[in-house]
């Protein structure tokens, strides 16, 4: 049996490793839309260095906060994904999940 910090260790790695992934992914799949259906063009971008006021950062920051959604998205998945993969490949996990529902089963 595997020890709680070694554990930790394990899925801090897995964090770490996820979001280098999803940024690049996230930015992908969200720019491409963008572009595609002109939602945020060359001109928006442009437009933040050439122009005045507040307005200017609109679509950008519409941009950013759809791409910040997806990159979250993309790691809880990749977390998520892990941790499954993880327990269906332990085969002392699933022995003890069945001990376990056994045990409740008897007592019941």
């Amino acid at each position: 049996m595997r020890r709680s910090g070694e554990h930790r260790s394990q899925r801090r790695l897995v964090h770490v490793l996820a979001w280098p992934l999803a940024i690049p992914l996230g930015l992908v799949i969200t720019a491409w839309p963008a572009n595609h259906f002109r939602l945020l063009t060359k001109a928006d971008l442009l437009d933040l260095f050439i122009t005045n006021g507040v307005a200017r950062y609109t679509r950008v920051a519409v941009f950013v906060a759809t791409w910040a959604f997806v990159m979250t998205v993309i790691v809880s998945l990749i977390i998520t994904s892990m941790g499954r993969v993880k327990r269906w490949r332990t085969p002392e996990a699933a022995s003890l999940n069945s001990a376990a529902s056994r045990n409740l089963s008897e007592t019941s």
